[in-house]
């Protein structure tokens, strides 16, 4: 049989098969969808958190929570609870606190510390205080930084909220313990200082007897007769000096300083004439010899040596403008007053509101600003302040640590007295509307800065003055 005689056969290269491969293939990969991503919540939250939206930041932190398995949920629900507490929001840090609670057996010592810290001032900052004194009362004081410190020093303000001043500076003294310089004590002393007298601006009675210990009842002693004024004191180097001597040798003696402002010398008043002026014998006359009383009665504590020259002009005798220029004539240094508006006007050469309207807001509130400068630095001197007068920075930055009284009246009242309580009187621009949004504006900021508030829609002028002689006595 003879063997079939074979033929090639021809085959497609394989190189244009393999190019047609991959042309298909890439065809392919362009219709898939591109890799998913995913958020990073956590440095979304630490960048609303540096923006000061903490309130978004906290959301973030939980929803990053969210999505973790429950052994990675508790440091960021810690970071939520933080940025709800820094965004006022009591109630969100709680319900998160609660979460955090709930699971606490599976929490490090580190995480159930931060917890409880948190829990704590919450409840303080929740308007608790009392309660937040047992939490913090239940949590061992830690015995190393960083957690000494931070445990010590929400001790200190959950105390005074408790009003407990004296667990209050036994936490400052050991926070000391943990300072790295003298710089840093010296810090703590002073904002440890400053804390007690705004407790006692609160309330809170500061009674060295309370404790045995010497460094305590000295911190309390020093509390209760440091002054709130500024600028210069008539007493201030002697009531340091009898505190000191109540209290030898005691940490606070550096803060001396800051506790009482410095004395007027005899270089500084010693030969000086000051005029002050008022209208003693006029409609005003009231008031007037109100604060001349209490003119004198600080004149009268300085050293006699050391007494300037003082001279006392009655507007209501002779013009604001006379007495002004008679005081000016016979060398008066300094001149207190005038006292009432109409003579603040006659002095200026025009009303205030052409002052107003001639000059401009800005020129007439900074010839208030240098009133008011000039009055507040006057030893004893009460300065009433014009309405609009404490909206200016710069008279604001005059008023910390001077004992500050609001008189506080509500819209009613204000119209009330205006005459814009009449019902169906249409007045051309909304005068009522005005004045309700010009309390509305100005109220956050009468607030903020009184030391003293006195609700004075129903109270006599007399008893005003009895709520505040009675306030002034307790400082």
């Amino acid at each position: 049989m003879q063997p079939k005689e074979r033929f090639p056969v021809a085959r497609p290269p394989l190189v244009g098969w393999n190019i047609a491969l991959l042309l298909a293939l890439l065809a392919g990969c362009a219709v898939l969808p591109p890799p998913a991503t995913f958020p990073n919540r956590p440095q979304q939250a630490e960048t609303a958190a540096r923006k000061g939206n903490h309130a978004q930041a906290a959301q973030l932190y939980e929803a990053a929570a969210a999505a973790r398995a429950p052994s990675e949920q508790a440091d960021l629900l810690l970071a939520a609870a933080r940025e709800w507490l820094a965004a006022g929001s009591t109630v969100d840090g709680a319900r998160v606190i609660g979460m955090l609670t709930a699971s606490a057996a599976g929490l490090t010592p580190e995480q159930n510390f931060e917890r409880t810290m948190l829990d704590a001032e919450v409840t303080l900052v929740g308007g608790h205080p009392a309660a937040a004194w047992q939490k913090i009362s239940a949590v061992a004081e830690p015995t190393a930084a960083p957690a000494a410190p931070r445990y010590l020093q929400l001790r200190l303000r959950i105390a005074l909220a408790a009003a407990r001043p004296v667990d209050a500076v036994r936490a400052e003294i050991s926070a000391e313990r943990y300072s790295t310089s003298p710089a840093e004590r010296t810090q703590l002393r002073s904002q440890l200082l400053a804390q007690l007298r705004q407790a006692r601006e609160r309330g809170v009675k500061l009674e060295p007897q309370a404790s045995n210990d010497p460094v305590v009842r000295g911190w309390l002693d020093l509390a209760a007769v440091a002054s709130d004024e500024r600028g210069i004191s008539l007493t201030g180097a002697g009531e340091a000096a009898r505190w000191r001597a109540r209290n030898p040798n005691h940490p606070a003696t550096e803060l001396l300083a800051q506790a009482f402002p410095p004395t007027l010398t005899a270089p500084a008043a010693a030969g000086t004439r000051v005029a002050l002026l008022l209208p003693l014998s006029g409609p005003a006359a009231g008031a007037a010899g109100t604060i001349r009383d209490g003119f004198m009665s600080a004149y009268y504590q300085l050293p006699a040596a050391s007494r300037p020259d003082l001279h006392i002009y009655d507007t209501a005798a002779v013009s604001a403008t006379s007495a002004v220029a008679q005081a000016r004539a016979e060398g008066s240094a300094f001149i207190v007053g005038p006292l009432t508006r109409a003579d603040v006007a006659a002095v200026a050469g025009k009303p205030v509101g052409d002052i107003f309207t001639d000059d401009g807001e800005a020129a007439f509130r900074e010839l208030e600003r240098a009133a008011a400068q000039r009055a507040l630095a006057t030893p004893g001197a009460v300065v009433a302040l014009g309405s609009g007068a404490v909206l200016d920075p710069g008279v604001q930055q005059l008023l910390p640590g001077q004992a500050v009284v609001y008189l506080e009246a509500s819209f009613s009242a204000i119209a009330r007295r205006l005459g814009l309580d009449r019902p169906r009187v249409v007045i051309p621009g909304n005068p009522r509307g005005r004045l309700r949004s010009m309390l509305e504006e100005r109220r956050p900021v009468y607030e903020r800065l009184a030391s003293f508030t006195v609700p004075a829609d129903d109270l006599a002028p007399e008893e005003i003055a009895d709520d505040v002689a009675t306030w002034l006595g307790q400082r």
